[in-house]
């Protein structure tokens, strides 16, 4: 009766120990995953910026291009 006992208590701290080494791991994937969704979104958001930014710079181009054209006609026409 008492080797059943402590086979019963042993296995149960051994199911505990297990338990909690799963428990450390699932809290070390949560921060890993928490790190990694807080990267994609700033690297969504960067790309978002640049593209904005990529737009802009092509219109001030554009009109800079229009401009250098109408400075090289002559005044006459």
């Amino acid at each position: 009766m008492g080797e059943m006992l402590t086979y019963i208590f042993s296995s149960l701290r051994s199911s505990e120990k297990r338990l909690d080494v799963v428990t450390r791991a699932v809290s070390k994937q949560r921060s890993f995953n928490k790190q990694l969704t807080i990267f994609a979104v700033m690297t969504t958001a960067n790309f978002v910026v640049m593209k904005i930014e990529q737009k802009d710079q092509a219109l001030r181009i554009r009109k800079l291009e229009k401009e250098i054209e109408e400075l090289k006609r002559p005044e006459g026409e």
